[in-house]
């Protein structure tokens, strides 16, 4: 049966390389910019970023690249374009967002999902929709300040997941589902490392036929790639030596403890101040988004309690398997029992750019019943 193509991480977007030049380049020189390490970034008039955004979205370019084990693109730009200035682009006009080649094109001030694909265009990686797009999803799995699952589920209890092969030779992102996309691609990166998945992207070439791709997958992987596609519809052990697919939030500050049964991060979530991610433009105001991590030092029964009802609050671990359910979403006002195992953990916290709440975030041990 042929997957639907209902995308389970909401995201509309023009993805192709060619789909979005336009009169991108003179779009660009009228724009104000900051050259960060990694990333020029732009910003359209009249939009102002949160005080970490560009470093957020340069550090991001040098964070793929490191899970990939690849070069960072040279010459990546991010431009974040309010409606005007998206027209003058060839982005479909209903999208979020587009790239092309290492241009970087969004609505939100950080749509980390099209600098994977400058990054991967960099290293010529971008040849079959399919994995280009579950690449993306696969780092950016909430299109830069959502948040949610990160692995696609099954239709209905005790079935396989969908099969990805009938989508796998598309010639354009359209038809493709994100999500198991997504999650297909992760699981490859967490069975067999980032090595083989780049080096077969960069050799499938413009020809799409699943001979080729299966002849290339068993050069690069060593396995059937028919084999492969079972096994993740139908679910496998997480290995103890799984590559960690990580989220970018796994690299942020860590906090710690403030004591050996309490862990706490309060702060305000002002848009003007410290590394919070997000932005404001004339008439709204987009999603803010800051990251911390800590150390469970012990597997154990855990309390997850949020003293705001103005922000989300997100727990997720940086280790295991992408398709474990190692992810929490806290709700406002009630402690969240959580059965945690000794690692490290982020706290996802989002909030509205142009609101300063004040967030409490606090860990602690369950009392014994």
């Amino acid at each position: 049966m042929r997957p639907k193509t209902r995308r389970l991480l909401s995201f509309s977007g023009c993805l192709t390389l060619s789909a979005c030049n336009g009169s991108l380049n003179e779009l660009i020189d009228e724009l104000p910019s900051w050259q960060g390490d990694f990333v020029t970034y732009h910003a359209s008039h009249g939009l102002e970023t949160c005080e970490g955004t560009r470093d957020y979205v340069d550090g991001f370019v040098n964070f793929v690249a490191d899970e990939l084990q690849i070069d960072p693109a040279v010459g990546v730009r991010y431009l974040w374009l309010d409606d005007e200035d998206f027209s003058r682009t060839n982005c479909e006009q209903t999208a979020d967002g587009c790239s092309i080649k290492t241009n970087a094109v969004g609505r939100k001030p950080g749509l980390l999902h099209e600098v994977v694909h400058a990054v991967t265009h960099g290293n010529s990686m971008n040849r079959w929709p399919f994995f280009t797009e579950g690449i993306a999803v696969a780092y950016d799995p909430w299109t830069g300040d959502g948040m949610g699952i990160r692995y696609v589920i099954a239709p209905n209890p005790d079935e396989p997941l969908l099969d990805p092969r009938p989508l796998m030779t598309s010639g354009s992102p359209d038809p493709v589902h994100y999500g198991l996309a997504g999650s297909f691609v992760a699981f490859l990166l967490s069975r067999h490392g980032p090595q083989p998945f780049v080096a077969m992207t960069q050799r499938l070439g413009s020809v799409r036929t699943m001979n080729r791709l299966r002849k290339v997958f068993r050069q690069e992987y060593g396995h059937e790639l028919d084999a492969e596609v079972e096994l993740f519809m139908s679910g496998a052990p997480c290995d103890e030596q799984a590559f960690p697919v990580l989220v970018y939030d796994c690299t942020m500050p860590n906090v710690a403890w403030s004591n050996p049964t309490y862990w706490a991060y309060g702060d305000s979530l002002d848009c003007t101040q410290g590394p919070l991610v997000g932005g404001i433009g004339p008439d709204r105001a987009w999603p803010s988004i800051r990251s911390v991590t800590l150390d469970v030092p012990a597997a154990g029964r855990y309390q997850l309690a949020v003293g705001s009802d103005e922000v989300d609050v997100q727990l997720g671990a940086c280790f295991g398997c992408p398709w474990e359910p190692r992810h929490y979403t806290a709700e406002v006002g009630k402690s969240t029992v959580l059965d945690l195992d000794p690692g490290r953990y982020y706290v996802r916290m989002r909030a509205n750019s142009d609101e300063a709440p004040i967030v409490v975030v606090g860990l602690s041990l369950a009392p014994v019943p």
